[in-house]
Protein backbone atom coordinates (compact mmCIF):
# COMPACT_ATOMS: atom_id res chain seq x y z
CA UNK A 1 0.00 0.00 0.00
CA UNK A 2 1.13 3.48 -1.11
CA UNK A 3 2.11 5.27 2.20
CA UNK A 4 -0.11 8.63 2.82
CA UNK A 5 1.52 11.72 3.86
CA UNK A 6 -1.18 12.52 6.34
CA UNK A 7 -0.21 9.19 8.09
CA UNK A 8 3.51 10.00 8.36
CA UNK A 9 2.30 13.09 10.04
CA UNK A 10 0.32 11.79 11.90
CA UNK A 11 3.25 9.99 13.41
CA UNK A 12 5.18 12.51 13.71
CA UNK A 13 2.91 14.32 15.53
CA UNK A 14 0.21 11.93 16.94
CA UNK A 15 -1.05 14.76 19.73
CA UNK A 16 -2.63 16.71 17.48
CA UNK A 17 -6.62 16.58 16.99
CA UNK A 18 -6.34 17.51 13.65
CA UNK A 19 -3.34 15.32 12.74
CA UNK A 20 -5.53 12.55 13.55
CA UNK A 21 -8.23 14.08 11.94
CA UNK A 22 -6.45 13.88 8.79
CA UNK A 23 -4.24 10.51 9.82
CA UNK A 24 -8.13 8.04 10.09
CA UNK A 25 -9.82 10.15 7.28
CA UNK A 26 -9.67 8.46 3.92
CA UNK A 27 -8.25 9.89 1.10
CA UNK A 28 -11.86 10.91 -0.45
CA UNK A 29 -12.66 13.06 2.86
CA UNK A 30 -9.39 14.87 1.35
CA UNK A 31 -10.44 15.49 -1.91
CA UNK A 32 -13.65 16.85 -0.72
CA UNK A 33 -11.82 19.15 1.87
CA UNK A 34 -9.55 20.45 -0.94
CA UNK A 35 -12.62 21.05 -3.25
CA UNK A 36 -14.33 22.96 -0.72
CA UNK A 37 -11.24 24.90 0.11
CA UNK A 38 -11.00 25.68 -3.91
CA UNK A 39 -14.55 26.93 -3.88
CA UNK A 40 -14.39 28.93 -1.16
CA UNK A 41 -11.39 30.37 -2.68
CA UNK A 42 -12.55 31.12 -6.11
CA UNK A 43 -15.78 32.63 -3.99
CA UNK A 44 -14.07 34.68 -2.22
CA UNK A 45 -11.49 35.95 -5.08
CA UNK A 46 -14.82 36.17 -7.56
CA UNK A 47 -16.97 38.46 -4.56
CA UNK A 48 -14.09 40.12 -4.23
CA UNK A 49 -13.41 41.04 -8.56
CA UNK A 50 -17.06 41.81 -7.80
CA UNK A 51 -16.44 44.59 -5.49
CA UNK A 52 -13.39 45.67 -7.53
CA UNK A 53 -15.34 46.14 -11.01
CA UNK A 54 -18.94 47.28 -9.34
CA UNK A 55 -19.55 50.69 -11.59
CA UNK A 56 -19.51 53.93 -9.53
CA UNK A 57 -22.78 55.06 -9.49
CA UNK A 58 -22.40 58.58 -9.70
CA UNK A 59 -24.38 60.97 -7.43
CA UNK A 60 -27.20 62.79 -9.43
CA UNK A 61 -27.33 66.55 -9.78
CA UNK A 62 -29.93 67.60 -7.78
CA UNK A 63 -32.58 69.13 -9.96
CA UNK A 64 -34.82 71.91 -7.77
CA UNK A 65 -37.99 73.17 -9.68
CA UNK A 66 -38.90 76.40 -9.49
CA UNK A 67 -42.03 78.19 -10.51
CA UNK A 68 -42.61 81.62 -10.13
CA UNK A 69 -45.40 82.34 -8.23
CA UNK A 70 -46.63 86.30 -8.92
CA UNK A 71 -47.00 87.73 -5.44
CA UNK A 72 -50.62 88.80 -4.79
CA UNK A 73 -49.93 92.73 -5.07
CA UNK A 74 -52.60 94.49 -2.96
CA UNK A 75 -53.41 97.86 -3.65
CA UNK A 76 -53.44 100.15 -1.00
CA UNK A 77 -56.84 101.31 0.34
CA UNK A 78 -56.86 105.73 -0.60
CA UNK A 79 -58.43 107.08 1.97
CA UNK A 80 -61.62 108.51 1.14
CA UNK A 81 -61.02 112.21 -0.34
CA UNK A 82 -63.12 114.53 1.84
CA UNK A 83 -65.89 116.00 -0.13
CA UNK A 84 -65.44 119.49 -1.64
CA UNK A 85 -66.34 122.66 0.61
CA UNK A 86 -69.44 123.41 -1.01
CA UNK A 87 -68.83 126.36 -3.25
CA UNK A 88 -71.85 129.25 -2.25
CA UNK A 89 -73.62 130.56 -5.49
CA UNK A 90 -72.50 133.68 -6.32
CA UNK A 91 -75.50 136.29 -5.91
CA UNK A 92 -76.66 137.08 -9.44
CA UNK A 93 -76.50 140.76 -9.57
CA UNK A 94 -79.90 142.34 -10.86
CA UNK A 95 -78.88 144.24 -14.05
CA UNK A 96 -79.64 147.91 -13.09
CA UNK A 97 -82.19 149.35 -15.22
CA UNK A 98 -80.97 152.22 -17.46
CA UNK A 99 -83.10 153.95 -19.98
CA UNK A 100 -82.36 156.45 -22.40
CA UNK A 101 -84.88 158.94 -23.42
CA UNK A 102 -84.86 160.74 -26.65
CA UNK A 103 -87.24 163.67 -25.90
CA UNK A 104 -89.37 164.52 -29.43
CA UNK A 105 -88.21 168.23 -30.29
CA UNK A 106 -89.58 170.22 -27.68
CA UNK A 107 -89.35 173.95 -25.92
CA UNK A 108 -87.13 172.93 -22.69
CA UNK A 109 -87.32 176.67 -22.14
CA UNK A 110 -90.27 178.21 -23.08
CA UNK A 111 -89.24 181.65 -22.51
CA UNK A 112 -86.31 181.33 -25.16
CA UNK A 113 -87.29 178.93 -27.85
CA UNK A 114 -90.20 180.64 -29.13
CA UNK A 115 -91.43 179.84 -32.56
CA UNK A 116 -90.27 183.62 -34.00
CA UNK A 117 -86.97 183.08 -32.37
CA UNK A 118 -86.70 179.66 -33.93
CA UNK A 119 -87.90 181.05 -36.86
CA UNK A 120 -85.29 184.00 -36.80
CA UNK A 121 -82.26 181.71 -36.20
CA UNK A 122 -83.34 178.97 -38.96
CA UNK A 123 -83.44 182.37 -41.79
CA UNK A 124 -80.31 183.60 -40.17
CA UNK A 125 -78.22 180.38 -40.68
CA UNK A 126 -80.54 179.39 -44.20
CA UNK A 127 -81.27 182.58 -45.92
CA UNK A 128 -84.16 181.04 -46.50
CA UNK A 129 -85.84 183.96 -45.99
CA UNK A 130 -84.69 187.52 -47.82
CA UNK A 131 -82.73 189.68 -44.84
CA UNK A 132 -85.26 192.80 -46.10
CA UNK A 133 -88.36 190.84 -44.90
CA UNK A 134 -87.15 190.39 -41.43
CA UNK A 135 -85.64 193.61 -40.93
CA UNK A 136 -88.04 195.67 -42.38
CA UNK A 137 -91.14 193.95 -41.26
CA UNK A 138 -91.97 192.51 -38.08
CA UNK A 139 -95.77 192.05 -38.37
CA UNK A 140 -94.66 189.70 -41.92
CA UNK A 141 -92.00 187.79 -39.78
CA UNK A 142 -94.99 186.71 -37.20
CA UNK A 143 -97.21 186.19 -39.82
CA UNK A 144 -94.87 183.60 -41.96
CA UNK A 145 -94.17 181.89 -37.86
CA UNK A 146 -98.14 181.04 -38.01
CA UNK A 147 -97.41 179.66 -41.26
CA UNK A 148 -94.26 177.71 -40.25
CA UNK A 149 -94.32 173.85 -39.31
CA UNK A 150 -91.67 172.76 -37.08
CA UNK A 151 -89.49 170.11 -37.40
CA UNK A 152 -90.60 166.65 -35.52
CA UNK A 153 -88.61 163.53 -35.54
CA UNK A 154 -89.61 161.06 -38.16
CA UNK A 155 -91.20 158.14 -35.29
CA UNK A 156 -91.98 155.99 -38.34
CA UNK A 157 -88.79 155.37 -39.84
CA UNK A 158 -86.75 152.25 -38.36
CA UNK A 159 -83.54 153.25 -39.25
CA UNK A 160 -83.22 155.54 -36.14
CA UNK A 161 -81.21 154.11 -33.37
CA UNK A 162 -81.69 154.58 -29.85
CA UNK A 163 -78.83 156.39 -28.07
CA UNK A 164 -76.43 153.22 -26.64
CA UNK A 165 -75.30 153.99 -23.47
CA UNK A 166 -71.79 153.40 -22.53
CA UNK A 167 -70.77 150.31 -19.90
CA UNK A 168 -68.23 152.54 -18.09
CA UNK A 169 -70.82 154.63 -17.85
CA UNK A 170 -73.33 152.25 -16.44
CA UNK A 171 -69.90 150.91 -13.96
CA UNK A 172 -69.98 154.39 -13.03
CA UNK A 173 -73.13 155.00 -12.60
CA UNK A 174 -73.01 158.24 -14.79
CA UNK A 175 -75.67 160.13 -15.49
CA UNK A 176 -77.13 163.08 -17.17
CA UNK A 177 -79.04 165.36 -19.91
CA UNK A 178 -77.47 166.33 -22.98
CA UNK A 179 -79.06 169.70 -25.04
CA UNK A 180 -77.95 168.58 -28.98
CA UNK A 181 -79.25 171.63 -31.52
CA UNK A 182 -79.57 169.57 -35.16
CA UNK A 183 -79.67 171.54 -38.43
CA UNK A 184 -82.25 169.89 -40.28
CA UNK A 185 -82.23 170.12 -44.11
CA UNK A 186 -85.11 169.60 -46.49
CA UNK A 187 -85.03 166.32 -46.79
CA UNK A 188 -85.11 165.68 -43.12
CA UNK A 189 -81.95 164.53 -42.94
CA UNK A 190 -79.41 165.83 -40.15
CA UNK A 191 -76.64 167.80 -41.58
CA UNK A 192 -75.10 169.28 -38.28
CA UNK A 193 -75.63 167.94 -34.66
CA UNK A 194 -73.85 170.44 -32.10
CA UNK A 195 -73.73 170.02 -28.39
CA UNK A 196 -75.42 173.18 -26.99
CA UNK A 197 -75.45 171.71 -23.14
CA UNK A 198 -73.34 169.11 -21.66
CA UNK A 199 -74.28 166.16 -19.59
CA UNK A 200 -70.68 166.66 -17.94
CA UNK A 201 -69.63 163.09 -19.31
CA UNK A 202 -67.92 163.32 -22.32
CA UNK A 203 -68.95 159.56 -23.22
CA UNK A 204 -72.47 160.42 -22.73
CA UNK A 205 -72.82 163.26 -25.31
CA UNK A 206 -70.68 161.33 -27.74
CA UNK A 207 -73.09 158.74 -27.31
CA UNK A 208 -76.13 160.89 -27.97
CA UNK A 209 -74.22 162.91 -30.88
CA UNK A 210 -73.74 159.72 -32.86
CA UNK A 211 -76.93 158.33 -32.82
CA UNK A 212 -78.82 161.48 -33.36
CA UNK A 213 -76.61 162.23 -36.69
CA UNK A 214 -78.32 159.06 -37.91
CA UNK A 215 -81.97 160.67 -37.22
CA UNK A 216 -84.20 161.11 -40.05
CA UNK A 217 -86.80 164.13 -39.29
CA UNK A 218 -89.84 165.39 -40.38
CA UNK A 219 -88.06 168.36 -42.46
CA UNK A 220 -89.97 171.99 -41.06
CA UNK A 221 -92.47 173.18 -43.32
CA UNK A 222 -93.39 176.70 -44.48
CA UNK A 223 -96.78 176.48 -46.12
CA UNK A 224 -96.27 172.96 -47.92
CA UNK A 225 -93.01 173.80 -48.89
CA UNK A 226 -90.19 171.96 -46.92
CA UNK A 227 -87.39 174.18 -45.65
CA UNK A 228 -84.25 173.39 -43.86
CA UNK A 229 -84.15 174.73 -40.08
CA UNK A 230 -82.66 173.77 -36.98
CA UNK A 231 -84.11 171.84 -33.51
CA UNK A 232 -83.21 171.48 -30.24
CA UNK A 233 -83.23 167.61 -28.87
CA UNK A 234 -82.45 167.20 -25.45
CA UNK A 235 -81.24 163.26 -25.28
CA UNK A 236 -82.08 162.18 -21.26
CA UNK A 237 -79.50 159.36 -19.69
CA UNK A 238 -80.72 157.72 -16.36
CA UNK A 239 -80.67 154.68 -14.25
CA UNK A 240 -83.30 152.74 -12.69
CA UNK A 241 -85.54 154.79 -14.24
CA UNK A 242 -84.57 158.07 -12.25
CA UNK A 243 -83.88 161.38 -14.78
CA UNK A 244 -81.27 163.28 -12.97
CA UNK A 245 -81.73 166.55 -11.54
CA UNK A 246 -81.50 169.36 -14.25
CA UNK A 247 -78.45 171.15 -14.41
Amino acid sequence: MPVIAGVESAKQYPSGTFVRFFAKAPTFWMLVLISILVMSLHACGWLCLKCLTKPVLREKPLIMEAAIIPASVTKPQLAPLPPPPATKKPLQKVPRKHKIKAVVPIDPEPSEFSQTTQLLESTSVTSLVPESVIASNTESVTKNAEQLTEVTIDTQHADNPKPNYPAIALRHGWQGQVLLRVQVNEAGVSEDVTIERSSGYELLDESAVEAVKQWHFNPAKRGDMAVASSVRIPIVFMIDDQAPAPA
